[in-house]
C-alpha cells in the first residue's frame, strides 16, 4: 500500500507517495543518521538531476541499504556483546554521505549517456 508525506523542500511544501516499505526503510535511515526527513529529501533532491523526487528516495534508499550490506559484510566478525546497553553503536552511522555519492554518481552518468541506451 502507497502512503503519502507531506515534507518541505526549501521552504515549499510538498507530497511524497511511497510504498509503506519505503517509509520503513526510510526511518530506519533517519534513526540510524540521525537526521530528519525533511533534510534527507532535501539531500537527495540537491543531487538528482533526471529522476523524480519518489524514484530518488527508493534508489537512494536501495543504496544505502546495498552499502551498509557489503560493509557488514567486510567488516571483522565480532562476538555479540553481552549487554545490549553497552553495545557499540549501529553500524549504519556515516551510511548516508556515500550512498548519497553513489547516487549522485549514477545520475550523472545517465545525463551524460546517449539517449535510446
Amino acid at each position: 500500500m502507497r502512503k503519502k508525506r507531506n515534507i518541505r523542500l526549501l521552504g515549499a511544501r510538498t507530497s511524497v507517495v511511497l510504498e509503506q516499505a519505503f517509509w520503513d526503510a526510510i526511518n530506519v535511515i533517519l534513526l540510524r543518521e540521525n537526521i530528519a526527513l525533511h533534510d534527507f529529501c532535501q539531500l537527495v533532491q540537491e543531487r538528482r538531476r533526471s529522476t523524480s523526487l519518489t524514484a530518488s528516495l527508493r534508489l537512494v534508499t536501495l543504496l544505502y541499504f546495498q552499502t551498509m550490506a557489503e560493509m557488514r559484510a567486510m567488516a571483522p566478525k565480532q562476538p555479540a556483546p553481552r549487554n545490549q546497553l553497552h553495545a557499540p553503536k549501529p553500524d549504519g552511522f556515516g551510511v548516508l554521505p556515500i550512498a548519497l555519492t553513489l547516487f549522485h554518481e549514477g545520475e550523472m552518468r545517465a545525463e551524460t549517456r546517449p539517449q535510446g541506451r
